[in-house]
């Protein structure tokens, strides 16, 4: 079933997780929470610029490889979430156009109904007419019949 690939997610926060004991450990100036400040804003391309590593070589050139593979990591969450909400959507319109199906039909089957009760009071009234007529035609055969034996007597 399509949907959000989890593991996107999970490397990458693993990936952001890893970097924070490693900054605490390069940087003397990072605490544990400004590590994990640093790399989350990094890895977001927010860089407030309030942070920023030493130039010394081990911890920039740490800085330069994070920096690049944790972008990409982070660009194929971020993808694979709008993935996710493009499914979503399809699955929405496809729920809609069911909807407007299942509607469509319901309505189609009252109306149905309407004309066959409709068809049934047609009916009924014919019905009535019809013995109304027969119990009128009944009534003047009996009316002529009592002529007929009134005139033999």
């Amino acid at each position: 079933r399509p949907g959000y690939d989890w593991s996107r997610a999970g490397i990458s926060l693993v990936f952001i997780l890893v970097g924070v004991p490693v900054f605490h450990a390069l940087e003397d100036s990072f605490d544990f929470v400004n590590s994990l400040y640093f790399c989350v804003i990094t890895l977001s391309t927010v860089g407030l610029g309030d942070l920023v590593p030493s130039l010394n070589a081990s911890s920039f050139t740490f800085w330069v490889f994070y920096f690049v593979f944790g972008l990409g990591m982070i660009g194929q969450m971020i993808g694979s979430f709008s993935d996710m909400l493009s499914a979503a959507s399809a699955n929405d319109e496809k729920n809609q156009e069911l909807h407007a199906i299942l509607t469509s039909d319901f309505h189609q089957v009252v109306a149905s109904n309407q004309k066959s009760k409709d068809v049934s009071k047609s009916v009924d009234h014919e019905l009535n007419e019809a013995t109304s007529l027969r119990e009128a035609a009944a009534t003047e055969m009996v009316q002529l019949q009592l002529r007929d034996t009134d005139q033999d007597i």
